[in-house]
Parts: C-alpha cells; structure tokens; sequence
C-alpha cells in the first residue's frame, strides 16, 4: 500500500502539468476553504472614499471596486461560490450519469434504448443555452444553478460511461464473473466499474473547468447568486460598469478565472496520462 501510494506521488510530482497545475487549484482550494482566516477583511465591507482604488493601495493589494470593497476579500469569498458551483454539479452529475451508463451498458434492450434517445434529445440543445433554459426553469438560486448544470452534464457522463462499460463488458474477466454466478451489482461495481474509473475521473476533471466558467455566467446573469453575496462572475458583472474609469475591477476577477481554468485543464491532461498509459505512448510517439 505504501509503495503504491509512493509510486503515485513520485508520479505525480514528475508531471509538470500536474505539478503546477495542481498546486495552483490546491491553493485556491485552501484560499476558498480558509477565507475567514486568510481572508484581509469581510467581503461586503465598505472603505468610505476608497472606491475604484487601483492594485498596490495601501492595504489594499489588488484594489478596491466601485463600492469601495476590498477586490483581494471577495475574491477569495468567492472562489468558495464560484469552486463549489463549478465542481458539485460536476461530483453529482458523475454519480448519476455513471449509474445510468452501467445499467443501459449492463442490461441493453428497452432500458439502453430508452436511455440513449433521451440522451440524443438533450445532446440538440447547446450546452451553455440549456443550461440557461434549465436555470430559468428551476428559478434563481444557488442550489437550483446547480441543479441545472448537474442536469446538462449527465447525458455526456452517460454517453461516456456507457462506452466505457460497454467495451469493458466484453472482456474475458467480465464473462468470467458471470460464469462463476455473479449478480448484475456485482459484474456492474465489482468488475466493470473499478476498470472504467479511471478515464471517469479524468473527464470529470476536463469538464470542471467548463462549469467553473459556466457557473461565473450564470452569476453573471443573475441567475445564480446575487449582491452583496461575492463570487467572480458577479465581481465581473459589477465591474463592467466602471471598465473605463478602473479596467482592473472586472479584469482581475476575469485573469483568475482563466487561470483556475487553465489549472484544471493541465491536471486533466496529466491524470490522462497518468492513469492511460497507452494515449502518453501514443503522444511520444506522434511528438517524435
């Protein structure tokens, strides 16, 4: 267990992508866990006759906005919206979509039919509209955002779940364990599962950022939080009013969300090779 567990941190901190990739997420993600500690002052305080203050103010550094608020506070205030609405939906939608892949994977006939077609239904409507079409349904809120991301990335979880426990289920082993008398829970989380998970993770991991950026959208039309409460799409939004007078204001917000983005996608491109040693052969080998 030691060695294994060994093997996968020199692994991991042989990948440069990994490596800086992860560090930039792991600290956002301590920022965002710690703000009451970290965190300068209160994300909603108010400095009288400080508004619009440019990066490197006196106790200010990255500025003030056009409130008057402290940009350093509410950003890492908002990361704890922003990171969370980016990546639950994603979790929940991992969980759902896995278990309705394996099951029209497992079972086929009516049950893949029906599963399938809704899915291609889903697959007509462009992500991003119908992630807004799901929202404007549910209503305005935090958790109903999420609920309406979590919606519009299950049919490509299926999608990519059942590809993968299909090709998996005509394996020698998988037939095996059905010889030996195992149940459709056993075959399903006992043998397929643990063998597909890994290319799972590694598109959970891809797609995160999209929602990341897609959860900033929808705080940016107000359809998923509102003022005072921070978040970064939010903080872009409020920030675009005064874009001639101080740019810093929505840029700041905007520079780290690319840079979340950026982050995530070097830690999805390094746990596919780490986890698929075949597509990292396959990558030399066109690199070469």
């Amino acid at each position: 267990m030691r060695g294994a567990l060994a093997k996968t941190v020199r692994a991991l901190g042989s990948d440069r992508r990994l490596a800086v990739g992860g560090g930039i997420v792991t600290v956002l993600v301590l920022a965002a866990v710690f703000a009451p500690l970290v965190s300068p002052y209160s994300p909603v305080e108010v400095f009288s006759g400080m508004r619009n203050q440019p990066p490197g103010t006196a106790g200010h550094i990255l500025g003030t906005d056009q409130n008057g608020r402290d940009i350093l506070s509410r950003l890492i205030w908002g990361g704890r919206v922003t990171l969370l609405m980016g990546t639950v939906p994603v979790a929940a939608a991992m969980v759902v979509g896995t278990l309705m892949g394996l099951l029209a994977a497992y079972f086929g006939r009516w049950l893949e039919f029906v599963i399938l077609r809704l899915m291609e239904v889903l697959f007509a409507f462009p992500l991003i509209l119908l992630a807004i079409l799901a929202a404007q349904v549910l209503g305005k809120g935090m958790l109903n955002a999420m609920a309406a991301m979590a919606i519009v990335v299950i049919p490509y979880v299926i999608r990519a779940s059942h590809a993968a426990a299909k090709g998996t289920m005509a394996l020698s082993f998988v037939e095996a364990a059905r010889i030996r008398g195992a149940g459709p829970g056993r075959v399903m989380f006992g043998e397929v599962l643990p063998n597909i998970l890994g290319p799972l993770v590694v598109f959970a991991v891809s797609v995160a950022p999209i929602f990341i950026i897609f959860s900033a959208g929808l705080s940016y039309l107000g359809l998923a939080i509102e003022p005072p409460t921070p978040g970064w799409g939010i903080m872009i939004a409020e920030g675009q009013k005064v874009i001639q007078v101080a740019p810093f204001v929505p840029t700041i917000p905007g520079v780290l969300l690319l840079i979340t983005s950026i982050a995530l996608n070097m830690v999805g491109d390094g746990l596919q090779d780490l986890l698929d040693p075949r597509a990292a052969t396959r990558k030399r080998r066109r690199a070469a």
